[in-house]
């Protein structure tokens, strides 16, 4: 547990079984109630380190508010441990439906036919009871105080505005801190390693969300960004562009894998080079196999919904993408 501000103070959550390991929640405190930025998995291990930091700090947890920037189970699952009668739990709609969905079994079904979406085989297919977000998922839906752009809080002396951050999830939400120049970030923005944006729906571009995202915090004043993993960024900007490089990189990757041969989200996984277990896609756990397949999806489902690619279903059920073609029949990319 630091401070890393005046009366903003990280507080180290363990992330048991997870490559990223812990998660940076925050906690904004002074006079009134304190602000807790997201809570860890619903699991002993982050319970305990998420309790230990805030009696460090002298803080009761039945008496705070809770911002969560999106409903992942790392940042959300512990809500309903922290949810009383008194307290308030902040969230965007659309991210707050999720937590609830996560809830029935209907949903996760629905889950594990993605699966089949993104070309993995019956043999492949993750159970999804052993799916990293069921395991650690919040336990039951609590009451939720709906955020939205350009929503206020004030906590600690700060004045903050609420930003729609579309992309890592349907309904991501940042923190920004105008006059001290503070962006809580959650998981946007990362350093030294790519949110991963997976593919929620066949209906948006939720790359082409991240990336414009991207662009409207860049165009912010921002002296000390708060990510929800890994080091603090001292450099918003340069990051970002980090950021847009290596998606532009993927998308001519994807590009060339199309231009060669139709292809399913499994397929372009196993031909790309990733950082993260020596790179080979074939290598990787089931669980990583299958975020991996999600953010390639991501990337297809941008080029097919901006006119670069075209997209069929097999008779396995299969997502196919392939080169648009124009009316010619040549390749139009």
């Amino acid at each position: 547990m630091e401070e890393i501000y005046k009366n903003i103070y990280r507080i180290p959550v363990a992330l048991p079984g997870n490559p990223l390991k812990e998660l940076n929640a925050y906690l904004v405190r002074g006079e009134g109630r304190p602000l807790l930025i997201d809570t860890g998995f619903s699991d002993e291990a982050s319970r305990r380190s998420l309790f230990e930091g805030l009696d460090a700090l002298s803080v009761d947890a039945s008496d705070l508010d809770v911002f969560l920037t999106h409903f992942h189970a790392d940042h959300a699952g512990l809500v309903d441990v922290l949810k009383n009668e008194k307290n308030k739990i902040f969230i965007s709609e659309a991210d707050s439906r999720a937590i609830a969905n996560e809830l029935r079994e209907d949903h996760w079904d629905y889950v594990q036919r993605q699966s089949l979406l993104m070309g993995f085989s019956s043999a492949e297919e993750l159970d999804y009871k052993e799916h990293p977000a069921y395991l650690n998922r919040a336990k039951k839906a609590v009451p939720c105080d709906f955020l939205q752009e350009g929503d206020r809080l004030s906590y600690g002396g700060y004045n903050f505005s609420v930003l729609e951050l579309k992309g890592h999830t349907p309904g991501h939400l940042g923190l920004y801190e105008k006059e001290h120049e503070l962006f809580f970030a959650g998981d946007h923005i990362l350093d030294r390693i790519t949110p991963n944006i997976c593919c929620w729906d066949l209906d948006h571009d939720y790359l082409g969300s991240f990336l414009k995202n991207l662009d409207r915090v860049k165009a912010l004043r921002i002296q000390r960004l708060f990510p929800g993993h890994r080091a603090l960024i001292g450099d918003p900007g340069k990051r970002i562009e980090e950021l847009h490089a290596h998606h532009a990189r993927r998308l001519e990757s994807v590009r060339r894998i199309l231009a060669d041969k139709p292809s399913t989200a499994y397929e372009c996984s196993s031909l790309i080079k990733w950082d993260f277990l020596g790179g080979y896609f074939l290598d990787f756990p089931a669980p990583q196999k299958w975020f991996a397949s999600s953010e390639m999806l991501a990337h297809l489902q941008h080029l097919y919904l901006n006119g670069e690619a075209e997209r069929e279903s097999s008779e396995e059920g299969y997502l196919v993408y392939g080169v648009r073609c124009s009316a010619s029949g040549t390749p139009a990319v």
